[in-house]
C-alpha cells in the first residue's frame, strides 16, 4: 500500500557545484514526498518542488558569485505511483515518455530537441528549471496505468539523441508505442545503443514497466517470456 516514488534531477550546467546541488535537490524532493504521503500526489509534488526550488534560489542569493548573475538551475522529474494511478511532475531539462494503451506521449515534445523545431503561438508556456525564480510551476499530469504500460525517464542528452535517431529513420514518437507490453530491458537496450553510438558520457535512463498479465498479449521474445514468468510468480 506504500506510494512508489521515482525522482530524477539534472543540472543545466555540468560543473561540480551544479551537479552537487542537483543531488541535494533530488534528496530533498524524495524526503519531502515521503513526509507528505497523506497528501494528494499532485499537491505533494508541488510542495516538494517548491522546497527544492527555494533551496536553489536561496543558494543563488547567498552565493559569492551572485554579482555575476550566477544561478544553479536544475531540471526535475517526479513520478508517484499509487497502485496503478501515476502522477507526474516535471520541469526541464530532462525527458519523460509515457506509453499507454498502445499510444506514446512525450514531455517535452521529442521534436523540440531538433534544430528545425519552432514554437507555435498556441503552445503552452514551458516551465522554468528549479532555481530560476522564487517560485516554480511544474507540469503536472495524472493517469491510470494498465498492464503493459511503460514509463521512461531519461536525461536531456539521451532525449536529444533519441529525437535525432527517430528523425533520421523517419519515425515519430508514436512508433515508440511498440514497446507497450514489452520487457523494460528492450527499452533500455535502445538507450544503451544511443549511449554507445553518440558517445554520450553523462546519459542516464530508467524504465518502469507494468507487466502484461499471464495469458495476455505481447510475448514475442524469450526475454518477454522470462519477464512474464517472473511476474506470474510475483502475482
Amino acid at each position: 500500500r506504500s506510494r512508489g516514488i521515482l525522482v530524477a534531477t539534472e543540472p543545466v550546467e555540468r560543473d561540480g557545484q551544479s551537479i552537487e546541488m542537483a543531488r541535494l535537490a533530488r534528496e530533498m524532493i524524495v524526503s519531502e514526498l515521503r513526509a507528505m504521503g497523506d497528501l494528494p500526489p499532485d499537491e505533494a509534488i508541488g510542495r516538494a518542488f517548491a522546497a527544492a526550488n527555494g533551496m536553489l534560489f536561496d543558494e543563488a542569493q547567498t552565493s559569492p558569485t551572485r554579482g555575476y548573475d550566477r544561478k544553479v538551475l536544475v531540471g526535475a522529474t517526479a513520478v508517484l505511483l499509487d497502485g496503478h494511478r501515476c502522477t507526474i511532475g516535471h520541469v526541464p531539462p530532462g525527458q519523460i515518455i509515457l506509453i499507454e494503451d498502445n499510444l506514446a506521449y512525450a514531455v517535452p515534445d521529442l521534436t523540440s530537441w531538433l534544430p528545425t523545431f519552432t514554437v507555435s503561438n498556441d503552445s503552452t508556456a514551458v516551465p522554468e528549471p528549479l532555481g530560476y525564480t522564487s517560485w516554480t510551476a511544474p507540469i503536472l499530469a495524472q493517469t491510470e496505468l494498465s498492464d503493459g504500460d511503460v514509463v521512461m525517464v531519461c536525461t536531456a542528452s539521451l532525449a536529444e539523441a533519441l529525437a535525432h535517431d527517430l528523425d533520421e529513420t523517419e519515425m515519430s514518437v508514436q512508433d515508440l508505442a511498440g514497446y507497450h507490453g514489452r520487457s523494460p530491458d528492450r527499452s533500455l537496450d535502445v538507450f544503451k545503443g544511443l549511449l554507445i553510438a553518440d558517445r554520450i558520457e553523462d546519459g542516464a535512463a530508467i524504465v518502469i514497466g507494468f507487466p502484461p498479465r499471464p495469458g495476455s498479449f505481447g510475448v514475442v521474445t524469450l526475454d518477454d517470456v522470462r519477464w512474464r514468468l517472473r511476474d506470474r510468480q510475483r502475482r
